[in-house]
This record gives structure tokens, sequence and C-alpha cells, in this order.
């Protein structure tokens, strides 16, 4: 499953009405256990979080570099700054 981004096959408006919006600046939502993004796609931030599982798939539990979480900081302005916190650093200290 590394390097394959999982969507639903149902074709969801949900994008396009975030555009017709105009007041989305950002989605986030969980994440896709190997698959940590974040991209900015038509002036909208779109962000899979960092996975913090160790069950999701036979083998999973080896694997370290894929964990960790997500910092979104928001200011008193609106704008805000996005920083994924690797669980490897906070374990190892760095």
């Amino acid at each position: 499953m590394r390097n394959k981004v999982c969507c639903s096959d149902y074709p969801s408006r949900l994008f396009d009405r975030m555009l017709e919006l105009g007041s989305t600046k950002a989605v986030f939502c969980g994440h896709d256990h190997y698959n940590n993004m974040s991209l900015e796609y038509k002036g909208i931030r779109l962000t899979y979080g960092m996975s913090i599982d160790y069950l999701a798939m036979p083998g999973i539990e080896d694997d370290t570099a894929q964990r960790g979480a997500e910092l979104i900081t928001i200011h008193a302005d609106g704008s805000w700054e996005l920083e994924q916190i690797p669980l490897e650093s906070i374990v190892s200290g760095k």
C-alpha cells in the first residue's frame, strides 16, 4: 500500500462546493497510513495527517518513519502554519 493514495469511489462534490463558496482555506483529515502529504490545489491546502497507529496492516508495527503528528498553529490575524512532527524526532529529542 505504500505510495498509493486511497479515496472513495463515491463522486462527492465536496471539493467543488468548497471552491464555489470561496471561504475554505484548508482541509485536514486523518491519515493514509504510509502517505503523509500536504499540498495546495486550486488555492486550498489539502493535508493527510501523519499516522500514529501500529495495527492497520501486517508489518506496519516495524515501520516508524510515517508516524507523528500535525501541528496547526492559527494566528490572531487568521493566518496559519502547518508543521509535521515525526514521532522519531520526539522520541529521540531531535
